[in-house]
């Protein structure tokens, strides 16, 4: 598949014969990266991915000299290598802030906590439904090895467009799929995506009085809560 732009030692002469498709396409991406990011309007900074990759490959058509020697011409090629200094610079700067960024020590203390809590309430072959999103609990499940016992990995669907009839199939089949297999234990994160705090299980039907009815808290962990299952006389 031919590159989007000049191969790397072409990059100091003009655009190769046939560059302009190459270059046309580039620009529509640049296009849709920025409809991908502005129409969202969530401010997310993965969702600037696809305008970083199609900038990215305007780059060789920004870099390449000009066979016209004219102020505009180099006027052009300074804006392009300004603009491309200043990213690497605040890239630089955002990637260095982020080695030490507090959050992530903080979810690795509540991983290994949460790992230390489960492992004495675990049998061989048992399995664990976390309610999560990015919090650490299927982190501490992988440490441990241990199996969800639904296909459910993450929360916050159960949470939004409510009145959705796929939603509430999910959260039916959710609740169905506990009762059946019956997990060992079931761990609520406190924090996820639009539904903060314990208090969201009670808007999926059947979940609360299942958790009420056959499973006792057997800790209360910073951050997370592990529901254990009840011993039957």
């Amino acid at each position: 598949m031919a590159p989007f732009g000049p191969h790397l030692g072409q990059i100091l002469g003009p655009p190769p014969d046939g560059a302009a498709p190459r270059r046309a396409l580039a620009l529509l991406g640049v296009g849709y990266g920025w409809l991908h990011f502005a129409v969202q309007g969530k401010g997310w900074e993965y969702h600037l991915y696809p305008l970083a990759l199609f900038l990215c490959a305007l780059v060789p058509f920004a870099m390449a000299r000009s066979i016209s020697r004219s102020r505009l011409a180099t006027l052009r090629r300074g804006a392009a290598i300004g603009v491309f200094v200043v990213a690497v610079v605040t890239l630089c700067a955002k990637g260095v802030d982020a080695l030490d960024a507090g959050w992530i020590a903080t979810k690795s203390e509540r991983v290994a906590s949460l790992s230390r809590d489960l492992g004495p309430l675990l049998r061989p072959g048992d399995t664990v439904q976390v309610l999560d999103v990015t919090e650490g609990g299927l982190h501490a499940l992988l440490r441990l090895g241990v199996r969800q016992p639904t296909r459910f990995l993450y929360d916050f669907h159960f949470f939004h467009d409510q009145a959705d009839p796929r939603i509430k199939a999910f959260q039916a089949e959710l609740v169905s799929g506990l009762e059946a297999k019956h997990p060992a234990v079931i761990v609520v994160m406190r924090d996820t995506w639009n539904q903060p705090g314990y208090g969201r299980l009670g808007q999926v039907p059947g979940l609360t009085p299942l958790l009420d009815r056959d499973y006792a808290l057997a800790v209360e962990g910073n951050g997370y809560r592990i529901y254990a299952k009840r011993v039957r006389s």
